[in-house]
């Protein structure tokens, strides 16, 4: 037998994975946008600041999927 393939979807190889993974991220981009909110940032930290905002939400989301299988 094979081993099955994870599906296309899987961000992390575990929830526990993807939630510490999603709050790394989530913070990083916290960090970006209090950066641009001082004053301090340009264009750069607004794409890196939406950039951690979406590998945050992906990484929680699919640790969430996870959890409910």
């Amino acid at each position: 037998m094979t081993e099955s393939r994870r599906p296309w979807w899987h961000m992390a190889g575990s929830a526990k994975q993807g939630f510490v993974l999603g709050a790394f991220w989530g913070f990083l981009a916290v960090a970006q946008f209090i950066v641009l909110g001082a004053g301090d940032g340009g264009w750069l930290s607004i794409v890196l600041g939406t950039g951690a905002a979406v590998l945050s939400a992906t990484y929680l989301a699919t640790a969430l999927a996870l959890r409910r299988r």
